[in-house]
Parts: C-alpha cells; structure tokens; sequence
C-alpha cells in the first residue's frame, strides 16, 4: 500500500492549524453553536474547509440579524 505524500501546501496548512490551536482560537467551540457571533462562526466554517464563497453568503445574512434582531 502506497502512503500519501504530505505536500509544502499540505504542510503549511498542518502548521497554521496548529498555530491557530496553540493561540486558542479554537476554544471559541467550547459554547454552543448558535451561540457563535457572525465572525466566530465564518472562522470556524473557514478552518472546517466549508466554501469560503458560502462562507461569505452566510456571514452577510448572520451579521444583518445580528444588527438588526426581529423585535
């Protein structure tokens, strides 16, 4: 059986998850998820690997009933 080979790009993605996991951004997911902010939750999605086009989309229409909540 042949193993992957890890590519430099590969690599460098390993090393920002790491980075990312040592500076603590990842304890945001110690709350419930719909308790996330617009950011909080575009971030996460970002390093899950969920289309950053998406992403974006659903940032917009988070960050629009974060400012203006239904009454």
């Amino acid at each position: 059986m042949q193993r992957p080979v890890m590519t430099p790009v590969d690599l460098k993605v390993l090393m920002n998850h790491i980075y990312e996991y040592q500076k603590g951004v990842r304890q945001m997911v110690n709350r419930p998820l719909n308790r996330l902010s617009p950011e909080e939750d575009f971030i996460l999605g970002a390093m899950l690997g969920y289309d950053i086009c998406a992403q974006c989309e659903r940032y917009c229409e988070r960050k629009e009933k974060h400012l203006c909540p239904k009454a």
